[in-house]
């Protein structure tokens, strides 16, 4: 699966690079985008670890909004927001319970699972993230990102005991790419999503995924 994800992302990057404007791809203050996303999970056993459920596949798609807040030579940081629609698919075996170990305590907890052969779906919001450009290619640029927000499922998950709203974090890497027209900016990126009820439920599992992003955005300036 991770050897998959690579090829695909090289594959990705290689096409974008083909299709890349010459001119340079500068950055100023009060640019703006609007775009879209779309993600998959990939690699659920590699990367960072704050939640222990990590056998969930997640498709996931956003509305994106991004303004730059600063730009001086090869760095710029700008602020965005963007809007998700995710689908977990169910656990492969699907089972009416869940068990986990807790780190902290060295016990395993286990608890039940409503409609475990069931997608699950969310809907939600990342009204902060920071976003860290590096570079002055004549093409692409270079970037980091962090951001903090909500989802609220359609049912407790990823157990009955947990809650059906989430606090959302997420950080990653990736490449932005300026296309032919200027306007446009395709991108590629890893990005851990960590979702959890922040223990104001009985139980608070937690939901990591690794996520391989690609997404289309239009400048406005």
């Amino acid at each position: 699966m991770m050897r998959r994800s690579l090829v695909l992302a090289m594959v990705a990057f290689g096409a974008l690079e083909v299709i890349a404007q010459p001119a340079g791809f500068d950055l100023a203050r009060g640019d703006r985008f609007r775009g879209w996303t779309v993600a998959g999970s990939v690699a659920s056993d590699a990367g960072p670890r704050i939640g222990v459920v990590r056998d969930r596949a997640i498709r996931m798609g956003s509305f994106y909004a991004e303004r730059v807040q600063w730009a001086a030579g090869a760095l710029a940081f700008s602020t965005a927001v963007d809007v998700p629609i995710a689908m977990m698919l169910p656990a492969n075996p699907a089972s009416h319970v869940q068990c986990w170990w807790r780190i902290s305590s060295g016990k395993e907890e286990c608890s039940f699972v409503s409609r475990p052969h069931d997608a699950v779906y969310a809907v939600g919001v990342t009204p902060l993230i920071a976003k860290l450009y590096v570079g002055a290619d004549n093409r692409a640029r270079w970037f980091g990102s962090v951001g903090a927000g909500g989802v609220i499922f359609d049912r407790k998950t990823p157990v009955d005991e947990a809650r059906a709203m989430n606090f959302a974090i997420d950080f990653g890497v990736g490449v932005d790419v300026a296309l032919r027209n200027g306007g446009t900016v395709a991108s590629v990126a890893w990005r851990y999503q960590h979702w959890s009820n922040a223990e104001t439920a009985r139980l608070n599992p937690g939901i990591d995924a690794n996520l391989l992003v690609m997404g289309l955005r239009y400048r406005r300036r």
